[in-house]
């Protein structure tokens, strides 16, 4: 169904189907005011000694105007009308927030190139990308300034750039013009050493949330200051290079070891929230990238393809080229390992709550997520859709209750306009 525009504001509906009632309620709106005129003209009919209470015919149509607009709003609100794309805000000041990037080489690869939109040309026309386009990092950055950091006005945020291991970018701060220049900027969000692991990032986000307590705390000495809320997101297509399948038994039982550790220091983080008596710490994990493994491509700094002498496209390979192959024939490809994001959301949600969302390969469905469900403040929060259903109803409710007082206490048409009968 088409979004119904009203204003500036364009109205969608999650149960369609109630609207279909409308032309129903329509024909008993004329079927009733129909009916309300055939008796208003039979008034000369009625026995000149009634004496129960009897409507105008303006009454009639005012009364059956009121229920049936009763009826109109019980069926929007059953219908569930919401603006989608629409960011509902938390209390400012009650969160503090860490988000993770991956800075691997597999954030480069373009899964959303055809389907992040470019921006418009004067003609409204959007033009094929060119260049570098549509990798995970670019989208889960979008995903960081058009979606998160829209719930949360003045509230703290962290940037935090992890491989096999995590640096923190930006300390927790409530400057967003500064954090979203960060983010656009892609060769900030790095970090050292090679591979790829998500826990290190929230290892990483455990350690600056941490700190930032401990910095309260001694800023104000010896007054107390409450812990806020702590939300920690991470950007990963589930990639662990530690636990790929050519990797030994050793280095599994290392990532183990370490993980448990990791766990222990986000159980503290628990324990300090439950002190301070303000909800636990969540870890939400963004699935980046498609099921489909592709390759990743090379670019120079100003955007031109790497390419060898034969003017092939080069790609990323950490393999070394066999004799007579081209590094063009022997790229390395990546796509999401979402039963490792699945295994991490297992795990950590043990000891806090934890939430998977997939970031689809469709732009419409990605604008339209429900990113995050009661999870900001404690407070219904959804990110692509702002219901309204609550309106209707209420205004419903108060109509009725117009409608009853207005049958108890008008007049009697009929016994006001009767003339008096002479006695014998």
């Amino acid at each position: 169904m088409d979004p119904i525009q009203v204003g500036t504001h364009a109205f969608k509906f999650d149960h369609p189907a109630f609207l279909q009632w409308w032309a129903l309620l329509a024909v008993v709106v004329y079927v009733l005011i129909v009916r309300g005129l055939i008796d208003w003209l039979a008034r000369t009919d009625v026995r000149r000694d009634r004496t129960s209470p009897r409507l105008s015919l303006a009454g009639h149509i005012v009364s059956t105007l009121g229920w049936c607009l009763v009826g109109l709003l019980l069926f929007m609100a059953l219908s569930y009308p919401y603006e989608p794309n629409q960011a509902l805000r938390v209390p400012e000041g009650t969160i503090y927030a860490a988000f993770g990037f991956d800075g691997s080489p597999s954030a480069d690869a373009e899964d959303y190139r055809d389907i992040l939109p470019t921006p418009a040309l004067p003609d409204g026309s959007s033009p094929k990308p060119i260049g570098p386009w549509g990798s995970r990092d670019q989208v889960a950055r979008w995903l960081a300034v058009n979606k998160l950091m829209n719930v949360l006005p003045n509230n703290k945020i962290a940037l935090i750039a992890y491989t096999a291991d995590a640096r923190a970018v930006s300390p927790l701060r409530d400057d967003y013009d500064t954090l979203r220049w960060i983010l656009t900027k892609t060769n900030w969000l790095t970090a050292p050493g090679g591979g790829s692991d998500p826990a290190e990032a929230l290892k990483a986000c455990i350690e600056t949330l941490r700190k930032q307590y401990i910095d309260d705390q001694e800023a104000a000495a010896p007054r107390h200051v409450k812990m806020k809320r702590q939300i920690i997101v991470i950007f990963s297509d589930g990639g662990i290079t530690d636990l790929e399948k050519e990797k030994g038994q050793e280095a599994k039982e290392i990532w183990e070891r370490d993980f448990e550790r990791i766990l222990k220091d986000l159980a503290g983080l628990k324990a300090q929230a439950e002190q301070d008596g303000v909800a636990p710490p969540l870890v939400v994990l963004m699935g980046m990238g498609g099921e489909q493994k592709i390759p990743v491509p090379l670019y120079y700094t100003d955007g031109e393809r790497v390419r060898n002498d034969a003017g092939e496209p080069l790609f990323f390979s950490s393999k070394k080229p066999d004799e007579g192959v081209t590094a063009a024939e022997n790229p390395d490809t990546t796509g999401i390992e979402e039963e490792n994001l699945r295994m991490l959301e297992r795990r950590i949600g043990a000891v806090v709550t934890c939430k998977y969302q997939r970031i689809p390969l469709n732009w419409q469905e990605i604008e339209n997520l429900n990113l995050v469900e009661n999870i900001f403040g404690g407070e219904k929060t959804t990110l692509g859709k702002h219901y309204y259903w609550e309106y209707p109803l209420i205004a419903a409710m108060a109509l009725i209750v117009l409608l009853f007082v207005r049958g108890r206490f008008r007049p009697s048409d009929d016994i006001g306009s009767r003339r008096a009968i002479p006695s014998r």
